[in-house]
This record gives C-alpha cells, sequence and structure tokens, in this order.
C-alpha cells in the first residue's frame, strides 16, 4: 500500500473511533437521565462500553451478591481496568447481583449512597477531575490529603471515634480492624 492510502486509512480509524466514544457517551447520558426519571436504562450495554469500543469481561448474575458496596465497586475496577463514571461502576452493580436492599439504599439514593461509600474508602478509591474513579493503587503520584498534609507539617490527628468494623465477607461476623 502506499503511504497516502495507510494515512487515509489511519485517520479515517481515527474519526470512527471517536465517533464511537462521542455515541458510547451520549448513550451512558441517557441511561443517566433514564434513571433519575425512575426508568430502566435504554442503552444498558452502553455502560460495559470504553474508549475505542473495548468490553468489560462479562459479569456473573451474582458477581457482586453478598459483598459489601466498597468490596464490590474495587472488584468491578479491577476487572475494568480504568477509571469510569460512578454510574458506570452503579450499573455494574446492579447487572453483577448486587443486593441493594440489604443496605437499605433506596433505588433513588443508590448512585448517592456509592459516592459516598466511596468516597469514604481514600485509601482504596481516587476522584480523578473528570468525575471518574479508579483505583488509588493506579496511581501512584497522586498526594492523598494525609500525605500532602504531612509533608507540609501539618498533621490533623483524628481525635473521632475508630472506624466501625468492617463484616468479614466470608463468615458474616464482625472483624476489628488494626486502629481498634
Amino acid at each position: 500500500m502506499s503511504k497516502d492510502i495507510e494515512a487515509v486509512i489511519s485517520m479515517l480509524v481515527e474519526r470512527i473511533d471517536q465517533n464511537v466514544r462521542e455515541v458510547a457517551e451520549k448513550k451512558r447520558t441517557v441511561n443517566s437521565l433514564c434513571r433519575e426519571a425512575g426508568k430502566d436504562a435504554m442503552y444498558p450495554e452502553a455502560e460495559l462500553t470504553g474508549t475505542a469500543g473495548s468490553r468489560v469481561p462479562s459479569l456473573r448474575a451474582s458477581q457482586f451478591y453478598g459483598k459489601t458496596p466498597t468490596v464490590a465497586a474495587r472488584e468491578y475496577l479491577d476487572l475494568r481496568q480504568d477509571a469510569v463514571p460512578l454510574d458506570e461502576i452503579l450499573n455494574a452493580l446492579m447487572k453483577g447481583g448486587f443486593d441493594f436492599e440489604a443496605q437499605g439504599w433506596t433505588e433513588a439514593a443508590r448512585l448517592k449512597n456509592l459516592g459516598i461509600s466511596m468516597g469514604k474508602n481514600s485509601s482504596i478509591f481516587h476522584r480523578l477531575p473528570n468525575d471518574t474513579w479508579g483505583l488509588l493503587k493506579w496511581y501512584p503520584n497522586v498526594k492523598t490529603p494525609k500525605k500532602a498534609a504531612k509533608q507540609n507539617g501539618s498533621v490533623d490527628v483524628d481525635t473521632s471515634e475508630p472506624e466501625a468494623a468492617e463484616a468479614d465477607e466470608t463468615s458474616g461476623e464482625k472483624t476489628k480492624t488494626a486502629s481498634e
């Protein structure tokens, strides 16, 4: 092939990839609006489509059943291997059988509650400036608020109660955290 033809092909592939990303983003927006209106997502496949048409490994119908929101979200992000919007994580948890009723989360508050759960676990999750969520371990050079305070010499001492014990996922029993 001549170099001119290869250049045209490359340019067209780039345009197609850009269009695929734009359509996927529009579908996710429509899905988000549907959820706000109390309807089912119109494009459920769009929730698991990444850039340039890459897809997440398929989720089992019970993959997240019986797990805490933090564990389920972390597992999904580990599968996805990329930062994604919060509503994509929520949709994946729903598809994977996460039991929102056991958490006491109403359908209207699920997205908010998931964001709160992930935000409270800043040692696991990191919210990026583009409003996507990833795993902190993917960003070793990011300074967490505690790390930044230590480097500035002003360490805040947390005088609140110790963190609540988390349920052991296998037995359901409470286990103490290291700080207790």
